[in-house]
């Protein structure tokens, strides 16, 4: 297993484009997998995690023009707002274009993203760039989103929680054969897997649907967000 730092762009992007496109990320407040937004991107997950049956995989956040289009707008502004706020954790949104294949990258006409530490997000769009350049098309939506997609790092359906130990993290990835680990220095308490909201804009209200790392931070936010959009 190679282990790079989350500048080499080319490093990450070589393993993106190959037959077994999986990377270990230090995400902020975990260790987690990062595959391309792919048939053969999911499929590689499924196999390192040996993934239970009904699961569905987020993205992680990037500015990809291509989420216009893909949610309402008033849904994009309310992410381009959240993500100045530097805060860590995934939204699902309503999709309002069509998907070509169910149930992998979205349930019930929705899809959850992850905001995270910009410097990720930085990151991942620059290599996201590169990688739309010779892959034009999405696999599960008509819209070509394909920021990467993302999932714990551990075996479905473990008890053991998420990996925020550094240790642990390069252990799992030599026992599975990840050819990957991406090293970014941000991994800093509180650990733990990440929050989930959903918001509805004809009520103004949301749901969290998880708790996790400064939940109640993020509870906080999202009401004023919410009460401002009145």
């Amino acid at each position: 297993m190679k282990i790079v730092n989350l500048n080499q762009y080319e490093e990450i992007l070589a393993v993106f484009e190959s037959s077994f496109p999986i990377a270990i990320l230090e995400f902020s407040s975990v260790y987690g997998l990062i595959s391309p937004n792919s048939i053969i991107g999911a499929e590689s997950i499924d196999f390192v995690k040996k993934r239970l049956p009904n699961k569905v995989y987020g993205s992680l956040f990037t500015n990809d023009l291509s989420l216009n289009g893909l949610i309402e707008n008033n849904y994009i502004k309310l992410i381009n707002d959240l993500t100045k706020e530097n805060k860590k954790f995934f939204v699902r949104l309503p999709i309002q274009s069509p998907i070509k294949i169910d149930k992998i990258v979205s349930m019930d006409q929705s899809h959850q993203t992850l905001l995270e530490h910009p410097k990720i997000t930085s990151a991942f769009e620059q290599i996201l760039i590169k990688y739309k350049t010779r892959n034009t098309k999405s696999d599960f939506f008509e819209k070509n989103y394909q920021s990467p997609i993302i999932s714990s790092l551990n075996i479905s359906g473990a008890q053991t929680g998420a990996i925020t130990n550094d240790s642990e993290a390069l252990d799992f990835g030599v026992k599975q054969g990840i050819p990957l680990f991406i090293k970014t220095g941000l991994l800093t308490p509180p650990y733990g897997s990440y929050p989930i909201y959903s918001v509805n804009f004809k009520t103004h209200r949301f749901s969290c649907h998880r708790n996790g790392p400064n939940s109640q931070d993020i509870d906080q936010l999202l009401s004023s967000r919410l009460a401002h959009s009145k």
